[in-house]
């Protein structure tokens, strides 16, 4: 694991990442400090699950929460079918009221629920690549990144290694 690996390297000996169930927090030992971090939205049962984590914690020890949905009672209610390959509209990547300004990554239009999925390494690449290419599209067109026809995106994406859904 990504983080045990790390911890190690820079010789962190009080950090531990532990794969946790939504029913069982399985930590190995008496902690000082549980970091959930995107999971609190996937535990069905809070009060139990919490009564659990407060046994298996040092006295005094603190819990720290960041989730993307807090007020959810459950885990998201709807789900990708696995076929499914999610994409980002253009017009997230271009603020309102702009020309030949196109946006990537983490500055891009979206809700709450939407920016915690763009907001990933790997979406943030794949539209710096299509903000490359309307951006190189756009400057040899001359048309602003809005009117480019989609079809010319897609292809030059494809010519290079993108993944663009059909």
């Amino acid at each position: 694991w990504y983080l045990n690996d790390r911890a190690r390297s820079e010789k962190l000996p009080n950090l531990v990442s532990v794969l946790a169930a939504p029913d069982d927090p399985h930590l190995p030992a008496k902690v000082d400090l549980v970091f959930l971090c995107n999971t609190y939205h996937h535990i069905n049962d809070r009060v139990d699950y919490f009564t659990r984590l407060k046994e298996q914690m040092k006295s005094g020890g603190r819990v720290a929460v960041v989730d993307f949905r807090p007020s959810s009672h459950r885990g998201p209610t709807h789900k990708l079918a696995p076929e499914t390959l999610p994409t980002i509209p253009r017009g997230a990547m271009l603020p309102k009221d702009s020309r030949s300004l196109i946006v990537a990554g983490r500055c891009i239009a979206g809700d709450r629920e939407a920016q915690s999925g763009t907001r990933v390494e790997a979406a943030c690449m794949a539209m710096g690549q299509a903000a490359g290419a309307m951006a190189a599209l756009s400057a040899a067109t001359g048309l602003d990144p809005e009117d480019l026809p989609l079809p010319d995106l897609y292809a030059l994406l494809r010519d290079h290694g993108a993944i663009v859904p059909e």
